[in-house]
């Protein structure tokens, strides 16, 4: 949930479209001790149809735009 709400300050929701609060979008991701992306984060939740991709890829391009995260380091 702590990276949730940094995310959120660059993540873009289409909030107007239909089903929108139905999608889950889950993405692994691996930070070094300065809080910046190590290697590709990937989308490791499921779905299909264009506002799951569209969702999805936002939701990468926020996770990329928001870094370096600032997290408790035992979570690194």
């Amino acid at each position: 949930s702590m990276m949730k709400k940094q995310i959120a300050r660059c993540w873009n929701i289409s909030s107007g479209a239909d089903g929108v609060d139905k999608i889950k979008i889950e993405i692994e991701v691996r930070l070094s001790q300065d809080g910046r992306i190590q290697g590709q984060p990937r989308v490791v939740s499921s779905g299909s149809g264009p506002l799951y991709t569209d969702m999805a890829n936002s939701a990468m391009r926020a996770l990329i735009q928001c870094q370096a995260y600032d997290l408790p380091k035992h979570l690194y």
